[in-house]
């Protein structure tokens, strides 16, 4: 990937722009630290992104070493690269040379965003592939193939339970998960963590707080670090404590300090992953990215001709002035290939595995799937492991469709050639459905024609949906069902359903 960096100074055009910013600004609160408290001064930088993989640490896919030196915190106290997870959203002092990083991690920060019993009854469908839940007055989305899990799974994830979470905050009060841990059973005294900004301040006796609308008790003995030194409304504060009811839902705070709301004031070289939010097309082109406030009037956005949304994953590049992070790069994720079929042959001594799509019309009836050192492997079969021991290669069960004893997999990852080299490979239950994600090859519209993903030719007929409409292009990135659903449908080889997805 080609970076394009602008060095100098800030000029009168980019102080026009900070002013012009100046309502976001204030929207994203402040830090207390100054450009020498941060990291960006004297050759480091700051990277911020979930971890996609290990061999060092792989963050948003890019490469960071640690050497012995590297140092490791993990919610607030001195940990290792063993307690991090991939999925985790970390917070990474890196080195630069004349402002670009040379890949050697410095320090690496985890802190997870919240963790607190799932509230009853929230748990609910927000799509095929995704479910909504809410913890602490925020709403969590969870997906089947971008989430990672630990102690539950997408398919048994359930209102039981304190989880942990990490991930990409979209507003306010939600936040797209990257991991999800399940920490306790729900329970008086379960350990929980929360922040966000002090309400309903009241010194008591007893010392009572809201933030987000639960109600907090301030033990008598609790640490307070604050800003200030005392509790007051509209501090932004981390809380540490324990479940203290649960209905109403009552939380005992054994621990309150003050904690930042975004990445620093004035920090140079940064490099951070996250969901667009608040997009403003301008003058000046304004959102916002995991909470941070991001002007993106100068840069230059890859790959060439892609598209800034609400909603859209970015990685964006640049150096933070006055709480604004200025940006140089604007790169566009782009959307990941896969398949959910049935294994049909395994190749361990050449690191591959086919999916089966028996019935389509063309000659290639299976898709392979390539997996290296990178690839995270997940079992939530009924009875599956649920990441509590290694799931690999070795353990697929082949056969194909119809075998009666093959796996069923969601596979993601990047197309290359009409295959897949994977970044996820997830055993589940067979989910009454085939599965094709990725660029078209080939097309011919009406009943009749047919579609080509992957290498896979799929037929056309009457039943065909097609979202929005059926005007698609070679090159269109889309999503194409073959459904097992009576009276129309059945696992054939024609498409019931062609999607475009951006």
């Amino acid at each position: 990937m080609v970076k394009f960096r602008r060095r100098s100074l800030l000029n009168a055009a980019r102080t026009s722009l900070l002013l012009m910013s100046g309502t976001l600004i204030a929207s994203c609160g402040s830090s207390s630290g100054s450009s020498d408290e941060t990291a960006g001064i004297g050759g480091t930088g700051i990277v911020a992104g979930r971890i996609t993989g290990f061999g060092s640490i792989f963050v948003n896919d890019t490469r960071y070493t640690t050497p012995s030196g590297t140092r490791f915190v993990i919610d607030g106290v001195a940990g290792s690269q063993g307690d991090l997870k991939v999925g985790m959203v970390v917070r990474i002092e890196a080195e630069t040379e004349n402002g670009a990083f040379t890949g050697e991690a410095i320090e690496v920060v985890y802190e997870n965003d919240l963790q607190g019993p799932i509230d009853n009854g929230s748990i609910a469908p927000a799509g095929a592939s995704q479910k909504n839940f809410t913890v602490f007055g925020q709403t969590i989305t969870i997906d089947d193939t971008d989430t990672r899990f630990e102690g539950t799974a997408f398919s048994t994830i359930d209102d039981t339970i304190v989880v942990e979470i990490s991930g990409f905050r979209t507003s306010p009060s939600e936040i797209f998960a990257t991991f999800v841990k399940k920490t306790s059973n729900k329970a008086i005294g379960s350990e929980v963590e929360l922040r966000g900004l002090i309400d309903m301040y009241d010194m008591g006796p007893p010392e009572t707080l809201e933030i987000d609308g639960i109600d907090i008790e301030v033990d008598p003995a609790a640490t307070v670090d604050v800003e200030g030194g005392v509790l007051q409304n509209s501090l932004f504060v981390e809380v540490e404590g324990e479940i203290m009811s649960l209905a109403p839902l009552t939380v005992r705070a054994l621990a309150i300090e003050s904690e930042d709301a975004d990445l620093g004031d004035d920090v140079d070289d940064v490099r951070l992953e996250g969901i667009v939010s608040g997009y403003v097309a301008g003058p000046p082109t304004t959102f916002l990215v995991d909470g941070q406030a991001v002007d993106a009037s100068s840069a230059v956005t890859t790959p060439a001709g892609a598209v800034i949304a609400d909603g859209v994953e970015v990685e964006v590049e640049g150096d933070i002035v006055g709480g604004v992070l200025f940006a140089d790069e604007v790169e566009v994720e782009a959307a990941e290939s896969g398949v959910r079929s049935f294994v049909a042959t395994v190749d361990t001594g050449n690191s591959f595995f086919t999916a089966d799509f028996p019935f389509t019309a063309g000659l290639s009836t299976t898709v392979v799937i390539r997996v290296n050192a990178q690839t995270v492997f997940e079992d939530e079969k009924t009875g599956g492991t649920i990441n509590t021991v290694p799931f690999s290669l070795d353990d697929l069960v082949d056969g194909g469709f119809g075998s009666g004893t093959a796996d069923y997999v969601i596979v993601k990852g990047e197309e290359i050639n009409d295959e897949i080299i994977a970044t996820l490979v997830k055993r589940v239950d067979f989910e009454d459905k085939l599965e094709l994600e990725g660029v078209i090859d080939a097309y011919t519209a009406g009943a009749g024609g047919s579609i080509t993903v992957l290498g896979i030719e799929y037929g056309l007929n009457g039943f065909t949906q097609y979202s929005p409409d059926p005007n698609f292009l070679p090159g269109d990135f889309v999503e194409l069902a073959d459904e097992d659903d009576p009276p129309n449908y059945a696992i054939d080889g024609i498409a019931d359903e062609v999607e475009e997805d951006d």
